[in-house]
């Protein structure tokens, strides 16, 4: 299972793009999406994610996932 099984199918595509830019690239990810809950609601999140890097600033581990908040 993938975690944009989890988005809304109207936030999905574009999580994915901005995701992958995010790995890609280095730069932080930060967007508003629709996740759904284990009752099968969708709740509005503010995702983040920051790449690790090591003392030298090239990217180590990817993207590691920042705490999200709920709108």
């Amino acid at each position: 299972m993938d975690w944009t099984d989890f988005v809304h199918p109207e936030d999905s595509a574009n999580a994915k793009v901005t995701w992958a830019y995010a790995v890609q690239t280095g730069e932080s990810y930060e967007q508003e999406l629709r996740i759904r809950s284990k009752d099968g609601a969708y709740r509005w999140f503010l995702a983040r994610a920051v790449a690790m890097r090591d003392p030298n600033g090239k990217i180590s581990n990817g993207l590691a996932p920042a705490p999200m908040s709920r709108r």
